[in-house]
């Protein structure tokens, strides 16, 4: 629930929003957008890449909601991979630059190895 003083400072909303978000991927996003503090999915993924962190939003949480099946996780996981400037670096550089703005479940991780490892093998 919003407290009255967090729907006058931003600061404040914010920092609900950190807390929300890092205990349930999906209502912190719905706090996000319904509290007109970001601007779709664009401003999801703005706000995934500036408020990361030890005292922001928590990057498996992160991971979590860019790996979602809705249209939303979606949209913000294109939105979130257009914000990289990966011109002129090498694949190696761009995607541990890319992996470090998240954390992915080790064991979710390896079921999509598996998954693509079976679906992409020659029989």
């Amino acid at each position: 629930m919003m407290h009255e003083q967090s729907q006058l400072d931003p600061d404040c909303l914010w920092r609900e929003v950190y807390d929300l978000f890092n205990e349930s991927n999906k209502r912190g996003v719905e706090l996000m957008l319904s509290s007109l503090l970001v601007d779709g999915a664009a401003g999801v993924a703005r706000a995934f890449l500036g408020r990361a962190g030890p005292d922001g939003l928590d990057k498996k949480q992160i991971g979590d909601f860019i790996g979602g099946f809705k249209p939303i996780n979606a949209s913000t996981r294109n939105e979130f991979v257009k914000m990289f400037g990966f011109a002129g670096l090498s694949f190696v550089a761009g995607l541990r630059q890319f992996l470090n703005a998240f954390r992915c479940d080790v064991m979710y991780g390896r079921n999509v190895w598996r998954r693509h490892s079976a679906c992409c093998s020659p029989p």
